[in-house]
């Protein structure tokens, strides 16, 4: 059984470039505050980042929308995620 998540790794990458890219205009931008913005606690988001947390579809689809992405892009993640995490079971 393959229990390689190829969507996480996605997200985060999503995640970490959103979170640089508000770093760089505002140096004083922490994990907290972004964690904030995203709706979620920051340990919580330190586990996504760090891949120590597989997302969840309920997560994937609310990074999705606190990160502004097309719908197209949110939905195929919600669902790539359910996905694997019907593989991984």
């Amino acid at each position: 059984m393959n229990t390689t998540n190829t969507t996480t790794p996605k997200l985060t990458e999503l995640v970490i470039n959103t979170y640089q890219g508000k770093k760089a205009k505002n140096p004083q931008y922490s994990y907290r505050a972004f964690a904030r913005d995203l709706g979620i606690s920051q340990s919580l988001l330190v586990k996504v980042i760090s891949g120590t947390r597989n997302v969840s579809p309920e997560l994937a689809l609310r990074l999705g929308l606190h990160l502004e992405l097309p719908e197209k892009d949110i939905i195929n993640l919600a669902v790539s995620t359910f996905s694997e995490d019907m593989r991984i079971q």
